[in-house]
C-alpha cells in the first residue's frame, strides 16, 4: 500500500502578467512553501508576502496541464504519478515533461522544484521532491504508442499546412559550439 501523503499549497496571482495563471507552491509540509517563497526574497530579490499558515490550504488532489503551442486540446494524456496527483499532458509536451522527469535535480528553488508545464497560460509551479520522484519514476511507456500516433498524424497536418502557405514553422538551428 503507498503512503498517505499530505500536500499543502497557496498561490500567487497573473503569471507573467496573464489573467487566472498562478504561481503555484506546493509542499508536503507548509514550511516548505515558505521556504521556497523566502528563497526567492532573499536570494532573488523578489518582492512576495510570506504566506500565513492560515494562508497555505491543504490540498486533496493536484492537477497540473501540460502543453507546448500548437496543442491539439483532444491529444492528452491522464498521468496519476501520485495518489491524487494528475498530470494532464499534451501528446506535444510528453517528450519534454520525460526529460524535466528525469533532470530535475537542477531545478531546485529553496525546498521545491521549479516546474514549467509549457505554456505561460498554465502557470508556474513549485513541487516537492516526492512528486517529482513520481514524475522521474512514471512509467511513461504505456502511453507510448498514442503518442506516437497523435504525433504523427500532427506532423502531417502541420506539413500540410506549410506547404498550402497556411503557417510557417521556425526550424531549429543547429547547435554551434564555439
Amino acid at each position: 500500500m503507498s503512503k498517505k501523503v499530505k500536500y499543502f499549497g497557496c498561490a500567487y496571482g497573473n503569471y507573467n502578467g496573464i489573467k487566472d495563471s498562478k504561481i503555484y507552491y506546493i509542499g508536503t509540509n507548509k514550511k516548505q512553501v515558505k521556504n521556497t517563497i523566502e528563497y526567492y526574497i532573499k536570494e532573488r530579490g523578489q518582492v512576495l508576502d510570506i504566506p500565513s499558515d492560515s494562508d497555505i490550504s491543504e490540498l486533496t488532489e493536484i492537477n497540473i496541464s501540460c502543453a507546448l503551442p500548437l496543442a491539439h486540446m483532444k491529444q492528452n494524456l491522464r498521468a496519476e504519478i501520485r495518489n491524487n496527483v494528475i498530470f494532464w499532458i499534451n501528446a506535444n509536451a510528453f517528450d519534454y515533461v520525460q526529460r524535466v522527469s528525469q533532470n530535475y535535480e537542477g531545478l531546485k528553488r529553496g525546498d521545491l522544484f521549479k516546474f514549467v508545464p509549457g505554456v505561460d497560460f498554465f502557470g508556474l509551479f513549485f513541487l516537492p521532491e516526492y512528486i517529482m520522484e513520481g514524475l522521474r519514476d512514471y512509467d511513461w511507456g504505456r502511453h507510448m504508442e498514442q503518442v506516437r500516433k497523435w504525433l504523427g498524424r500532427r506532423e502531417t497536418i502541420l506539413n500540410e499546412g506549410e506547404q498550402r502557405g497556411k503557417i510557417h514553422r521556425e526550424r531549429p538551428r543547429p547547435y554551434i559550439n564555439n
